[in-house]
């Protein structure tokens, strides 16, 4: 591959826990994640609008599971979700059901609402999360709403409290320092003396009866870890990127050092403005002390308790900590095997007592976000990808690069590409005197950040580079055209499935997916070389190329004659098409 498509490269984080390089995620991930996904939209289809057998935490469980997999609010589970969640809010308020179960239901709405639209459901995210401001103790814990014991707080509670807490904040939810500071202060005091935790501090409540256990040491940990990117972001920035922590502590006079976190965020008048009265070395000290207690007792088959909740705890956890290896284990890819192997025929799983034998939809959700790495995309952790195509999917142009400066709780917008869209595109007919990759860079952003209706204006233009003699035009010409949103111009697209470049085929089957809202199209990998070993046989490359052009070719070309615009059917594209996909046919037969 060119230097202009290896220089998007994703590349492997320095590991805190073991320099160990993150290798691919099978394709068998993303076959898991499909039939997931597929069992949690047949059971939203057939409650037929009734949601007795789903609790409401359930239904956006569900829902955000199925989105994070879609992106589409088109699927049941996201559109039933979604209307569930919103039908919370009148008078100004956030209504939630009151169960016992009330704070996990707000965390859970929060994550829905900002994945599918932070920015337009930036309101409700506030209500939530004066909601769960509102349940917080006295003395900086979470507990059920209603419970018979009267215990000092409860770590999986507070764990659930502060993630929907950090999901409002990341768009524009206003949530006082002294509340964080508070949630530390209780962790740091109820952590035990190993560095791990149990379930409620002070009790025999739970699985271990008072013991400490994998997932509520992650789920502690977690919690110290979002409490610290609000309290020090500075510092918590040190810790994910592995380095010696700043020893002082000083109130930020600018954004320097929010626009360092490469993670996420909202508000410019946030908790980390204010000056912090917890110090930075004490909360960077239990965090380390927490980390050493969970790496060295992990296991891919957790311990007691319920076992999805522990997955998806740990795949937040180690979000949170930027760590691809535990001790000398990769986590990710030990877990993921192992969940593999134990998904049922129909896509759910046997993993949760939240769940009965007729809807299995808690485990499902939870390790379709495991598997997903869920909270690694809302960090924009450099991760290991699956099933994105080579440009989504770190060979290429990358999907989004206007995420590049989300800081863990405000969002920075980068600033526009100097030159207008044309003049770029133009530039790239000239490739004898440009870098084409800083082009790439600019058109991706104008195209992101910009109005893209002058992405459209350019359409004619675009139809001649996909033609270009450089591959890389020829690339980044299939990308934009996607983007245009205009299926006359997918007649361009099926051609360059025909290319001689595999960048190019691939990134025509990754713009058809874009311009029909099929994020994975017909079910064939995004890559042609999904499933080979390190370094195959010159012949097996060419076999899996051919294999995969075919498949390709032959669905998206059979999708385009059945969707093509009215007017333009039976012209002599048409017929050229079709013939094509006879010899293409004919050559699967034999």
């Amino acid at each position: 591959m060119s230097r202009v498509v290896s220089c998007f490269a994703v590349i492997g984080v320095v590991l805190w826990f073991g320099a160990v390089g993150a290798a691919a995620a099978p394709p068998e991930i993303q076959r898991a994640v499909d039939k997931a996904v597929a069992y949690l939209n047949s059971r939203a289809a057939d409650q037929q609008g009734q949601h007795s057998q789903y609790s409401p935490g359930k239904n956006a469980l569900a829902a955000y599971a199925v989105f994070k997999s879609t992106h589409s609010t088109q699927d049941p589970a996201v559109a039933k979700g979604l209307e569930v969640v919103l039908n919370k809010f009148s008078g100004g308020e956030y209504n939630n059901s009151k169960k016992l179960e009330d704070v996990y239901e707000a965390a859970v709405d929060a994550m829905l609402l900002a994945d599918v639209d932070g920015k337009q459901y930036a309101p409700q995210l506030q209500m939530i999360c004066d909601y769960i401001v509102g349940r917080q103790l006295e003395n900086g814990a979470w507990d059920y709403i209603t419970h018979p014991r009267k215990s000092q707080g409860d770590v999986s509670v507070s764990q659930y409290a502060l993630l929907g807490l950090w999901t409002g904040a990341r768009f524009g939810a206003k949530i006082p320092l002294a509340n964080w500071e508070k949630a530390v202060q209780w962790h740091m005091r109820f952590m035990l003396p190993n560095g791990s935790y149990n379930y409620v501090p002070g009790t025999n409540e739970g699985d271990a009866k008072g013991g400490a256990t994998l997932s509520m040491t992650a789920a502690g940990g977690s919690s110290l870890l979002i409490c610290y990117m609000h309290i020090h972001p500075d510092r918590y920035l040190a810790f994910s990127e592995h380095r010696e922590p700043v020893k002082t502590v000083v109130k930020p006079k600018d954004d320097s050092v929010l626009e360092k976190v490469a993670i996420a965020g909202a508000s410019p008048d946030n908790a980390a403005r204010e000056t912090p009265t917890v110090s930075g070395d004490a909360i960077d000290a239990a965090v380390r002390k927490n980390a050493s207690s969970f790496a060295a007792r992990y296991s891919p088959n957790g311990d007691i308790g319920d076992h999805a909740y522990y997955y998806y705890t740990l795949e937040r956890y180690a979000a949170l900590a930027n760590v691809e290896t535990l001790g000398n284990h990769q986590w990710f890819q030990e877990c993921a095997t192992k969940l593999i192997g134990q998904q049922n025929p129909d896509g759910s799983w046997d993993l949760s007592h939240y769940d009965s034998q007729t809807d299995k939809s808690v485990a499902t959700s939870l390790i379709t976000l495991f598997l997903l790495r869920s909270t690694g995309k809302v960090l924009n952790r450099d991760e290991p990808n699956f099933g994105q195509g080579l440009l989504a999917g770190g060979r290429g142009l990358p999907e989004d690069l206007a995420s590049a400066t989300f800081n863990g709780r405000t969002m920075e917008e980068k600033k526009k590409p100097v030159g207008p869209l044309d003049e770029l595109l133009a530039s790239l007919a000239e490739t004898g005197d440009i870098d084409i990759s800083d082009v790439q860079e600019q058109i991706v952003e104008q195209v992101q950040l910009g109005d893209r209706k002058e992405l459209v204006k350019q359409k004619d233009l675009l139809v001649k580079l996909i033609k270009h003699s450089d591959p890389n035009v020829r690339l980044t010409a299939a990308w934009a055209l996607g983007r245009t949103d205009d299926m006359r111009l997918a007649m361009h697209l099926i051609n360059a499935l025909d290319d001689k470049d595999v960048g190019v085929m691939i990134e025509a089957r990754n713009s058809l997916c874009w311009l029909a809202r099929r994020p994975r199209g017909f079910g064939f990998p995004a890559d042609p070389f999904d499933g080979l070993p390190p370094n195959p046989p010159e012949e097996a490359r060419l076999n899996a190329i051919r294999t995969w052009h075919k498949q390709v070719f032959t669905a998206w070309g059979n999708w385009y004659l059945d969707n093509r615009p009215y007017d333009d059917r039976g012209d002599q594209f048409e017929a050229l098409l079709r013939k094509r996909l006879q010899e293409l046919k004919e050559q699967i037969d034999t």
